[in-house]
């Protein structure tokens, strides 16, 4: 899941770069954020990377990924007080343990990877809602993914992972993307005891969140997707769907849409 965590960016970046994100041309927002070499810049074509790796649309998605890891060092280099480059590294280690898979993403150390980047942020933007809607999804992957074993090996909990998301989503109320995601986490991990939240955080992503850029709009019907789901074939199927949207195989989902490539 912490390869779908993809941020609302601060700040002003390239105008033109910015503008085709939001609108879904994610070619186009990479070539010009990379073209303008700015930390904002680079942050925004890391994450129009990945957007396109979750959105099926890369023919090389282990390249995407590495371009977006690339991209996001070179932001920190460049500002290393940049907290959305560490996430975004984070975000990319994440897609790439899903790539090359569980016992792999142990012996190279992914999680802890991005961990550091994570908690990297929290240092720089320590009230930030995405750094803790992160922290808490890398907290309920692992235990989902890795089971006892991975949480064991890494110091990830199912609760402290609810906890941060519970954090996240009462400091953004209205982001849609951010309640989607912690929502699909929680509902994913398969807690009986954490069901109540992950719907509420889904309704209220569905009903409630603010949602500007087509990806954001995208995870927003992601949400009201599991929720119909939910309704009408009960809870093991809507975790089933959760379990999908964040899988990465490389194939457009069924609510694409998010972009045009």
């Amino acid at each position: 899941m912490l390869g779908l965590v993809l941020f609302v960016l601060a700040g002003r970046a390239h105008a033109g770069a910015l503008e085709a994100y939001q609108r879904g041309d994610y070619r186009q927002a990479i070539a010009l954020g990379q073209a303008e070499g700015t930390a904002r810049s680079l942050v925004l074509a890391a994450r129009a990377h990945l957007v396109r790796v979750d959105l099926g649309l890369s023919a090389a998605p282990r390249a995407e990924i590495e371009a977006a890891l690339k991209a996001a060092q070179r932001a920190e280099q460049l500002d290393p007080g940049n907290a959305e480059a560490h996430l975004l590294q984070a975000s990319a280690y994440g897609y790439l343990g899903r790539r090359i898979g569980k016992w792999k993403s142990f012996a190279r150390g992914l999680a802890p990877k991005a961990l550091r980047q994570i908690s990297a942020a929290i240092a720089i933007a320590p009230r930030s809602p995405w750094a803790y809607a992160m922290l808490g999804i890398w907290h309920l992957e692992i235990v989902r993914r890795g089971g006892a074993f991975g949480a064991r090996m890494t110091g990830a909990s199912a609760e402290d992972g609810a906890r941060d998301c519970a954090y996240a989503a009462a400091a953004a109320p209205d982001d849609a993307a951010l309640l989607s995601l912690c929502g699909l986490a929680l509902l994913a991990v398969g807690k009986p005891q954490w069901q109540s939240q992950a719907r509420d955080l889904l309704i209220q992503a569905r009903d409630h969140g603010r949602a500007s850029a087509a990806y954001d709009r995208l995870l927003q019907r992601r949400a009201a997707s599991v929720l119909a789901v939910w309704r009408q074939k009960g809870l093991e199927a809507a975790r089933q769907r959760a379990i999908f949207y964040q899988s990465l195989d490389g194939r457009r989902t069924p609510d694409s849409g998010g972009g045009q490539g």
